[in-house]
């Protein structure tokens, strides 16, 4: 079996990570060598409270709502139960639930432990699944996946579902389809197209990708100098981005195309305009405007650093100043009791009311109303503004606008 960097047992790789790690082989080493990975947030330490008391409420069948205002100390952060909370989570735990009571008498799992080691991919041996329905009868089974997270949408075609559902299949033999479902109720796709995507898919096609890609890109990451492959799909999430060879390659090229630019100073205002760049060039430099941003980004991180360390290397160059906040009320100001402000004005000189935002409007409708009604009312009350024009890469899945050329439209004020 390959071994790691370290030319002992095989490196360790995570399912969540899958995306990143089969689409460039070298992250994962690089990642160790830097001692990057591992590292708490509190979004994360959310998150996991969130896992927790969905996964006591589908063992216990607890009301959701029984941990409201609760406080938990999850990876050294202090977590309280919110509203925003308990409805996501209750969101999450209904969808199970109702599945699960429809007259066919699943067997329900909650937090699964999966092992993944007789998929024969090295470095993948366990991952944790939210929740399954089992359908014995129908050879039919259903995983689960709660997102807490707003930012970013999952799909169900990520590979670290295809890992898990490999890993679960090998359980249940007979099973020969299954269905993956992620539930991600705070996103705002939610509010468009509901907050659960489920993707059907056979026994055979989950096992086919593991023979394809999983296990070549496995081993792939084993390798005793495994390439580092910048792309979208590995360098979104990658913590090593700042530090990658590979990216700063792909930088040196892009900056080189940049110096063939002119910079024209014209009074105060400096304008940069693009040198001889070919088509496929600006086409470059636009996909790694990313690239370019974090290293920005890096440089600026590592300046003020140094300055903020005593640095004197830049002195007469840069230096470090401290910003001007604005104003805030304390916490006094609101309060009628104590508040000077409302000895001398009235609450509407002092408060501005504000709608809510769409979706959560939408929401309430929906828990008074039908579907059908609520969405009639609020094709009633919204608007789309027209839309602005962007350029995007061509594997976009909007529809292409096509714009016509100069030449064409005043070809009839041009004579022969």
């Amino acid at each position: 079996m390959a071994t790691n960097l370290n030319g002992t047992t095989p490196l360790r790789l995570r399912p969540s990570a899958a995306k990143r790690d089969l689409n460039c082989a070298g992250a994962a080493q690089l990642i160790q060598a830097l001692e990057l990975e591992g590292g708490a947030s509190e979004y994360s330490a959310m998150g996991n409270v969130a896992h927790n008391i969905a996964a006591d409420c589908l063992r216990t069948r607890s009301n959701v709502r029984a941990f409201l205002g609760r406080r938990y100390t999850q990876d050294g952060f202090c977590i309280t139960v919110d509203e925003n909370m308990v409805d996501a989570v209750g969101i999450y735990v209904d969808i199970v639930l109702h599945d699960s009571s429809d007259g066919r008498e699943p067997i329900l799992s909650v937090e699964i432990g999966v092992d993944l080691s007789p998929l024969n991919a090295p470095g993948y041996e366990r991952g944790t699944l939210d929740a399954s329905l089992y359908y014995r009868a129908a050879r039919f089974l259903r995983l689960y996946d709660y997102k807490h997270g707003e930012g970013v949408e999952v799909a169900g075609d990520d590979p670290q579902f295809f890992i898990y559902t490999a890993g679960e299949l090998l359980k249940y033999p007979s099973c020969e389809t299954v269905e993956i479902i992620v539930v991600q109720p705070r996103h705002r796709c939610a509010a468009a197209i509901g907050p659960a995507k489920r993707s059907m898919y056979t026994r055979e096609e989950i096992f086919k990708w593991v023979r394809q890609k999983l296990i070549p890109g496995a081993t792939a990451c084993q390798a005793a100098s495994p390439p580092l492959s910048p792309s979208v799909e590995a360098c979104q999430f990658c913590p090593a981005k700042p530090d990658c060879p590979a990216r700063y390659a792909q930088l040196r090229e892009v900056l080189n195309m940049v110096k063939q630019s002119e910079i024209v100073v014209a009074g105060k205002k400096t304008e940069i305009k693009p040198g001889p760049l070919t088509p496929a060039q600006k086409v470059e430099i636009l996909e790694n405007a990313d690239l370019i941003k974090s290293f920005i980004s890096v440089v600026e991180k590592s300046l003020f650093k140094e300055l903020s360390s005593g640095s004197d290397e830049y002195q007469g160059q840069l230096k470090l100043v401290h910003t001007s906040p604005n104003r805030k009320f304390n916490e006094h100001a609101r309060d009628e009791l104590t508040s000077p402000l409302f000895q001398h004005l009235v609450d509407d000189d002092i408060f501005t009311k504000t709608i809510k935002g769409i979706g959560e409007i939408e929401k309430s409708l929906k828990n008074k109303l039908t579907k059908a009604e609520a969405a009639a009312i609020m094709k009633q009350c919204t608007f789309k503004p027209p839309a602005s024009l962007t350029v995007v890469k061509w594997s976009d899945k909007r529809e292409e606008v096509k714009q016509a050329k100069a030449c064409d439209v005043f070809k009839h004020l041009i004579k022969e």
